[in-house]
């Protein structure tokens, strides 16, 4: 009877045992699984945090080469194709100067005056970029063109007023090689 007694005692217990046991088991599993949902969250959020980054440097980066660059482009070209012609002319003692070559120097920086300073507003109005090397380049392509106005300004009223080269327009000629090549630079960073 005692064996029976002490028998039907245990076996309630070891059921009692067994639920505490199966019960924490349980809890340490759910929260394991709550803890993957939550880790599954936090990586789904982050990659589409990732991706919508990615999404607005890609923009920023179009906007600057769709609408900035080819502007930026024009005053370029005119700096590396025809600078050193222009450069040449002005060099030329003023008596010397051919009168149409003269003239069609005058028109061209005209031209090219009109074109950096359209450049310069579209980069002094277009929003900041958050991506740094588009900033930079931006930064970089205003200095650029800043300088290269400053020259095509100077150059232009050297040759209208019929004077010599001097050595103000060659400090302004090598601060704008310097900015171009900065530039250049720059856009090869991106």
């Amino acid at each position: 009877r005692w064996a029976f007694l002490v028998l039907t005692l245990l076996v309630p217990l070891s059921a009692i045992s067994m639920l505490v046991q199966a019960k924490v088991q349980g809890e340490t599993e759910w929260a394991a699984a709550v803890a993957q949902a939550k880790a599954a969250r936090q990586r789904q959020a982050q990659q589409a945090q990732q991706r919508e980054q990615r999404g607005q440097e890609q923009d920023e980066y179009d906007r600057f080469n769709q609408k900035l660059l080819p502007e930026i482009l024009k005053g370029d070209r005119f700096y590396e194709k025809r600078w050193d012609d222009i450069a040449e002319l002005t060099r030329t003692p003023p008596a010397a100067r051919p009168r149409l070559q003269l003239e069609d120097a005058r028109r061209e920086l005209a031209e090219v005056r009109t074109q950096v300073a359209n450049a310069l507003d579209k980069l002094r109005q277009s929003p900041v970029f958050t991506v740094d090397r588009v900033e930079s380049a931006a930064r970089a392509a205003r200095r650029y063109l800043e300088d290269l106005d400053d020259l095509l300004r100077a150059t232009e009223q050297v040759l209208a007023e019929g004077a010599a080269w001097d050595e103000s327009l060659t400090e302004k000629a090598e601060q704008t090689h310097r900015s171009a090549r900065n530039f250049n630079r720059s856009l090869r960073a991106r």
